[in-house]
């Protein structure tokens, strides 16, 4: 249970955790959302090493600025063995 009182005008835009963590991480995070924000989109390059021989699952992970999340369904990579035709 967390029971703490925040004035809005000291609600900045960093994070401000407010932890009530016992045995599972448990909390709440308050932030300030911009009045307006120009960004609207993004773009991420990632060097991969995926293990030889069995699947890679890899998942891609958005977080939006409002707390909100959301995944993709697995993307399997398989890097083969043996030689190339």
């Amino acid at each position: 249970m967390i029971n703490e009182s925040v004035a809005l005008a000291d609600i900045g835009y960093e994070d401000t955790v407010l932890d009530a963590s016992d045995i599972l991480p448990r909390g709440i995070r308050l932030f300030r959302l911009p009045d307006h924000n120009p960004h609207t989109s993004v773009q991420i390059e990632r060097k991969l090493s995926p293990q030889s021989g069995r699947d890679n699952p890899l998942f891609v992970r958005v977080a939006l600025e409002d707390g909100t999340q959301a995944w993709s369904s697995p993307i399997y990579i398989l890097r083969e063995i043996g030689e190339q035709y």
